[in-house]
C-alpha cells in the first residue's frame, strides 16, 4: 500500500461500509474513543474494530494516541477522526 496516493488510500479505506460507519462514529463522538467504545457502539469483534481502525489510520482519517493515566494499569490506545485533507 506504500505506493498508493492519498486519495486512493482514502477511497480504499472508505470502501468498506463498516469502516465508514466507524469513521462517522468517531467524527460524531464527544472525544476520543477506545476500541471497546467502538465495539460497544457497533457490536463488532474487538479484532475487527482494530483492523478497521488501522486501515482508517493508514489513510490518514484516524489518529491514535496513548491515554495519559494517573492510576495503575495499562493505558488505553485512543482514536479520533482527523481532517482527511493532505498536507
Amino acid at each position: 500500500m506504500s505506493g498508493e496516493d492519498h486519495v486512493t488510500r482514502v477511497h480504499r479505506a472508505l470502501s468498506a461500509p463498516r469502516r465508514a460507519e466507524i469513521l462517522r462514529l468517531l467524527q460524531q463522538a464527544d472525544g476520543p474513543m477506545a476500541v471497546q467504545d467502538v465495539v460497544d457502539a457497533t457490536g463488532l469483534h474487538p479484532n475487527t474494530v482494530r483492523n478497521h481502525l488501522e486501515r482508517l489510520g493508514q489513510a490518514g482519517l484516524v489518529s491514535q494516541f496513548t491515554e495519559d493515566r494517573t492510576t495503575p494499569g495499562r493505558p488505553r490506545t485512543l482514536y479520533r477522526a482527523t481532517d482527511p485533507t493532505p498536507g
